[in-house]
């Protein structure tokens, strides 16, 4: 598998030789997985039901995280790579949504953190 690099900001990144980084292996299913889980569920034109549906489970009162969870399993085994997920857990700091996942993909086990 192979992607195009980003930053944690979700920024691309330039290579020192003036290029688009690209990664491959886990590296790259981790840029993919965290996209995936910042894709609210309407945002693409050509797949509408496809992403995280933040706006019933997140964002609409007080958030239902076991929702949240069951919306980001499915979500993260759409990732090209991705055999299952191990771990995953979600909890609100503050009004802040955070989570945490685990998942063993072909190429290893890779940690996710949003």
């Amino acid at each position: 598998m192979k992607s195009l690099a980003s930053n944690q900001r979700n920024d691309l990144v330039i290579g020192a030789d003036g290029r688009l980084s690209v990664v491959t292996g886990t590296a790259a299913v981790e840029v993919v997985a965290r996209s995936h889980m910042q894709t609210r569920r309407g945002e693409m034109i050509h797949a509408v039901q496809q992403g995280i549906p933040f706006d019933p489970v997140a964002w609409a009162g007080t958030p239902n995280l076991a929702q949240f969870e069951a919306a980001s399993r499915r979500r993260l085994l759409e990732v090209a790579g991705v055999r299952e997920v191990v771990a995953f857990s979600a909890r609100m700091d503050g009004d802040v949504l955070t989570y945490s996942a685990t998942l063993r993909t072909d190429f290893g086990e890779v940690a996710l953190n949003g």
